[in-house]
Formats: C-alpha cells, sequence, structure tokens
C-alpha cells in the first residue's frame, strides 16, 4: 500500500529564473519563502537588477565600486536606486505619470530616460572614493563654493549633516550630467534620512538595499519636508523628467496614512512601511561583497519625520489635530 503524499510542483531552476525576470520587485521577493531555488533565484535576480541599473555609471570595476564603497562606508541614492524598485511595474501600478517598466533599459527608453545622477554618500575618505570615481572614467569637475551650496540644497540642514561635497563628470558619457559625492559630518545615515524629498530615501550600500517609501515609489510619487524644495530647485526638475510627481502636502491622499503618516516620528532600525533587502553583488567571499555585522544604513538608531502636520483627511492623525484645535478655539 502506497502512503499519499500529496502533490509536489516541479520547480526548476530555469523556469523560476524565466519567472523572476519578469516580476516586480514586491513579487519577486516572495519567492524566497518558497523552497529552493526560489531565494537562490531571487538573490540572482536581484544581482542582475542591480548590474543593469548601475551599469550606465559603474561600466567596469563594479565590485570594486561596491568594495569601495563598504569601505568608506557609504551609500548610492537617488532616482537610480528607484529604478530598482520600479522594474516591471504594471502601468495601472505606476499611478501618477507612472509607466510600465520592461526587462532591461532598452525597453525603457520609449518611457524612461536614465537618470542622469549617480548619487554617492560616504561617512569618510572621500579622497579615496573620488580616485576610484577617476580609475573609471570620470574626472573632477573641481566645484566652487557657490557651487558646492547649491549641491547642498537637497539636504535639510545640510550645513549640519554634510561636511563636503564634490562633484564628477562621466567622459565620454552621451549627454553626461556631474554625480555628487557626498562626505556626512557623521554617518551616511544621517545625511540620507535628512533629505528634503521622500523620493530621495532610497539607498543601497555593498550589502542592503533600502527604500523607506515603497509604495509612494510604485506610485512615482513624493511628499517634500516642510521648508523642502522650491519649484525651481535641479532635484524637483530631476523628478519631474523621471515622471514624478512631487507634493508639498499628503492632502490628496485617499486612505489612512498608515506608518507613511508625515507628522509620526518613525525610526531607521525596523521602520514600519518600509522594505530592506539583503543582497550580495557577488556569490563567494573573493568578490568582497558579503556583509558586516554592521551596514552603514543600520547602523544607528535614528528617528525622522517629513513634516508636524498632516493634512490627509482619512488620517486619524490629522483629525485628531483638527479637533484640538476646535476645542482651544472654543
Amino acid at each position: 500500500m502506497h502512503k499519499f503524499i500529496g502533490p509536489h510542483p516541479a520547480w526548476h531552476g530555469p523556469i523560476a529564473e524565466t519567472i523572476a525576470h519578469h516580476l516586480p520587485l514586491f513579487a519577486l521577493l516572495r519567492l524566497r519563502f518558497l523552497a529552493e531555488p526560489g531565494p537562490t533565484v531571487v538573490n540572482q535576480e536581484v544581482r542582475r537588477r542591480v548590474r543593469q541599473t548601475f551599469s550606465p555609471y559603474v561600466p567596469t570595476k563594479m565590485i570594486e565600486f561596491f568594495r569601495k564603497l563598504k569601505e568608506c562606508r557609504g551609500i548610492a541614492s537617488g532616482p537610480v536606486v528607484n529604478d530598482i524598485f520600479l522594474f516591471n511595474i504594471p502601468e495601472k501600478e505606476a499611478e501618477d505619470g507612472g509607466h510600465a517598466h520592461g526587462d532591461n533599459h532598452e525597453e525603457l527608453d520609449a518611457h524612461h530616460t536614465v537618470p542622469p545622477n549617480l548619487e554617492i554618500i560616504i561617512e569618510k575618505d572621500i579622497v579615496g572614493m573620488g580616485a576610484f570615481l577617476r580609475s573609471i572614467g570620470y574626472q573632477d569637475l573641481n566645484l566652487s563654493k557657490s557651487q558646492s551650496r547649491r549641491a547642498l540644497a537637497g539636504f535639510n540642514g545640510h550645513y549640519e549633516v554634510i561636511d563636503r561635497v564634490e562633484r564628477y563628470e562621466q567622459v565620454g558619457r552621451d549627454g553626461a550630467a556631474s554625480n555628487p559625492l557626498s562626505e556626512s559630518k557623521w554617518s551616511a545615515l544621517r545625511a540620507f534620512l535628512s533629505v528634503d524629498n521622500t523620493s530621495d530615501m532610497v539607498a543601497i550600500s555593498h550589502n542592503m538595499i533600502v527604500c523607506l517609501y515603497p509604495r509612494l515609489v510604485y506610485k512615482k510619487e513624493g511628499l517634500l519636508r516642510t521648508r523642502g524644495l522650491k519649484a525651481g530647485d535641479d532635484q524637483m526638475t530631476l523628478y519631474r523628467e523621471e515622471g514624478f510627481t512631487l507634493h508639498s502636502t499628503n492632502a490628496h491622499w485617499e486612505h489612512p496614512c498608515g506608518p507613511y503618516c508625515p507628522e509620526i516620528w518613525r525610526s531607521s532600525y525596523n521602520a514600519d512601511g518600509a522594505c530592506k533587502i539583503k543582497w550580495s553583488l557577488g556569490s563567494g567571499h573573493e568578490e568582497g561583497v558579503e556583509g558586516d555585522t554592521m551596514d552603514p544604513v543600520d547602523e544607528e538608531l535614528l528617528s525622522w519625520r517629513i513634516s508636524n502636520r498632516c493634512l490627509n483627511d482619512h488620517c486619524d492623525n490629522a483629525r485628531l489635530h483638527d479637533l484640538r484645535k476646535e476645542y482651544v478655539d472654543m
């Protein structure tokens, strides 16, 4: 007599790879909870998307780039990293001007412009990182003091968190733009949490990818901090060119804010509503990106918020504020 075990689905590597190649990131990550080769295929596909996204900016020595980022206790952030989250997003998910993304940059060209800047924020050794960028074809633009102040415009309280800014231009790149390299006075995380736009609150380190507002990124939407960016700022123009819509308040939201409420303080460690993905560019120790016990985006316990006032009529925090005001005005 044979014991009935039940159905056992066929789950082969090539099939899993084909499926993974066409999934949006939030669906891709669910494969990690399946039996092998699910987790392995997810890691491979995340690697592929990182390589593809970064190849216009780091055409050679990509493993060495992430090694150097690790040595400098740094992160890369901004629109480039958003592209990792926007692979294969269906058009119905990409609200407020978003577009469906194909599975490679050639297919993206019809709807999507490759972001001109790779933003790098490091904790130390700006000289060493600058030397590495020159070794892969960048040239130092030697910013004046006024240009350096303008480059700091995207950071909230920037003079308190950023010590130095340099810009590097990729030699020979069509339509080349300058890439900002910033050195924090304290840590890359503090600078990362000081940016004026939630769309910039996305980063990649040598072993972690972080997005603090993934649902907004999927909608190609961003919130500006109180006293944040102005309409004519370079960063505002850049995000508009990327198809993002930036709002000064959340008054247009039609559902409760949840953890994204701009007036609540969120913790950098285990933040509700955030997406954190462990990754490595290589599969072995020799490739030099296997994670430390502490990552630049996880090494400190910090808190932040976007505004001191929620204007979403569907949020309890906004209603409580209105009730308090009515009570005081009585």
